[in-house]
């Protein structure tokens, strides 16, 4: 198996699934704000893991050798496994259609 990396169509997917299933909730609370440009979603490879990040700070890792998702303790510092990138894509998806974003 090969490592992932921050061009993956996987990752591509996941950080498309999380920016949109937040628009809401980001619209609503800050009208004077530009999504798109304000709260972008990037990802960026490490040695061990792809550091998915939110505007300017670091929300997830994921592991890029197994696609375990990870909360994160400071910048860089994997916390608690939260599920594989494929379910986590599934819930954000799962989470804008049904309007809970």
């Amino acid at each position: 198996m090969s490592l992932l990396t921050a061009n993956d169509p996987s990752i591509v997917e996941f950080l498309a699934a999380w920016h949109e299933s937040e628009r809401g909730y980001f619209e609503r609370s800050y009208s004077a704000l530009v999504y798109d440009r304000d709260s972008p979603k990037v990802a960026r490879e490490r040695r061990k893991y792809v550091a998915l990040d939110s505007g300017t700070g670091g929300v997830y890792l994921v592991d890029r050798a197994t696609g375990d998702v990870y909360s994160i303790k400071a910048y860089g510092v994997p916390n608690r496994r939260l599920g594989s990138l494929a379910d986590l894509t599934a819930r954000y998806r799962d989470a804008q259609i049904a309007g809970r974003a």
